[in-house]
């Protein structure tokens, strides 16, 4: 009976995970459009670099989402894309003068996404 139980909970996990690897939009996102958040300012196309804050000590605002494009990667200053028009765009004052990395707010969620250069 163990041995039955145990091959269940191996089948249904294998089939579980076949499924993921077979998604059609596992970001979510329509096939054929751009999957992640960027945003190009000041000659640098950058890339959300999946973390977060909650605390904005030392930001200085720099500018604000201007266009957003989900056909295709922005290279135009301000453009986005899986971004809103609008949304302030900052850097740390206080540690990054070469803009490593930028800041975009989410005013109605409560913190910022983190954003790096987009390095090939």
């Amino acid at each position: 009976m163990k041995k039955i139980f145990i091959f269940i909970i191996a089948f249904g996990m294998a089939v579980t995970g076949l499924m993921a690897c077979t998604a059609k939009n596992p970001t979510g996102y329509p096939s054929g459009t751009v999957q992640r958040e960027y945003i190009f300012c000041q000659g640098t196309r950058y890339v959300f670099s999946g973390d977060c804050l909650e605390k904005a000590d030392g930001l200085k605002e720099i500018g604000a989402v201007q266009k957003v494009d989900n056909e295709s990667l922005p290279d135009e200053e301000w453009e986005a894309s899986r971004l809103t028009v609008g949304q302030k765009v900052y850097v740390n004052s206080l540690t990054d003068s070469q803009m490593k990395q930028i800041y975009v707010e989410w005013p109605d969620k409560g913190y910022f996404q983190v954003f790096k250069p987009d390095v090939p």
